[in-house]
């Protein structure tokens, strides 16, 4: 076989190895600093008493586009937030891990975690996303973007543009993705992004968790007092 032959397959087989291995960790990111995020909140609200907490961690590096079926696991490119079930809680009626320690009510809202203009909103098999653009948080840090997925509806017909304040509600969760059984989980995918030049888009999206310890947790707007 011809050299160049060789070097053309060396080389892409390491680009290969870089995209499902590595790509996640080459944008230099900086220290997660409390003075940087003041303000902002995490995307869904206290409700009942109950804290949000992550249901479904940040797992880069897993096989894109594998399902539950498989066995194995996709990439998960962001976090899942849900929140933890009291005991007397109805049993899971879905068949995975999350819905033996966590719950979803329907009707909780959306919020925007931090200061910013809409980007869009999207329709897909996933129900309603919104991509928010938060500018630069800091001289070092860059741009910031958060994207919230799996939405039932939006709070208002959002256009581009629209500036959002920390709190404000983009829309209310109830759309359930389905599982290799059929049935359903609810919950919200939140993606924190950090846009860089020359990177792939996927290398954009980072751990939220580091950053989100800093944010406050808000009460539940849709909720009355004296109401449980």
């Amino acid at each position: 076989m011809f050299p160049w032959i060789l070097a053309a397959l060396g080389l892409g087989a390491l680009a290969m190895w870089r995209k499902g291995s590595s790509v996640y960790q080459t944008v230099p990111l900086p220290d997660p600093r409390p003075e940087d995020w003041e303000g902002w909140v995490w995307p869904i609200p206290i409700h009942d008493g109950r804290i949000p907490q992550v249901s479904q961690e940040w797992k880069p590096g897993h096989d894109p586009g594998v399902g539950h079926s498989s066995g194995k696991t996709a990439n998960h490119l962001g976090v899942d937030i849900m929140y933890p079930k009291r005991a007397g809680d109805p049993p899971g009626a879905v068949k995975h891990d999350a819905s033996s320690h966590f719950i979803a009510p329907a009707g909780i809202p959306v919020l925007a975690a931090g200061p910013g203009k809409i980007w869009g909103t999207y329709q897909s098999a996933y129900g309603l996303s919104v991509l928010v653009d938060h500018g630069n948080v800091n001289q070092n840090l860059g741009g910031v973007n958060t994207f919230y997925q799996h939405l039932s509806a939006l709070a208002r017909d959002w256009k581009k543009g629209d500036e959002v304040k920390p709190g404000d509600v983009l829309g209310t969760w109830g759309f359930s993705t389905a599982q290799a059984d059929g049935e359903q989980l609810r919950h919200l995918h939140f993606e924190l992004r950090f846009p860089r030049s020359g990177y792939d888009p996927d290398a954009w999206r980072i751990d939220a968790r580091p950053y989100m310890r800093f944010w406050r947790m808000l009460k539940d707007p849709t909720e009355q007092p004296g109401v449980a």
